[in-house]
């Protein structure tokens, strides 16, 4: 087994397209691309791969890696603001029968308190 080399930064960076092209056939979205591509090379600053015949696979890994986490965080990001507009809609739908429900007492109660024949004649309408 050969010890772990470091791999240089020129290695890595050796053809830049083809990262780009990866991610952006994973995703599909430019921006997602520029966030994917810029995680990758933040990635191979801290951690380089060790084994420099094998960088074109650890950058594949990588940027498959993001990608995942990208779409995973997506799918929480999705989840968190249904329920929440679900909890806002449900909120909005049992305040709307408890405020009729308070004015329609409130109208009862101002007619009750009608003195005669105004009363008699609101509630024969």
């Amino acid at each position: 087994m050969t010890p772990p080399t470091d791999i240089s930064l020129e290695l890595l960076l050796e053809n830049p397209h083809w990262i780009r092209g990866l991610a952006r056939r994973m995703v599909r979205d430019e921006n997602s691309v520029d966030d994917i591509v810029q995680q990758t090379y933040l990635a191979a600053l801290k951690s380089p791969p060790r084994n420099p015949e094998r960088v074109q696979a650890w950058l594949y890994s990588v940027v498959g890696n993001f990608v995942r986490l990208g779409i995973r965080e997506r799918s929480r990001r999705r989840n968190r603001e249904h329920v929440a507009a679900r909890e806002e809609s449900v909120a909005a739908a049992v305040a709307e029968p408890v405020e009729k429900e308070e004015l329609s007492f409130t109208l009862a109660e101002a007619v009750a308190n009608l003195k005669e024949p105004y009363r008699s004649t609101v509630v024969r309408l």
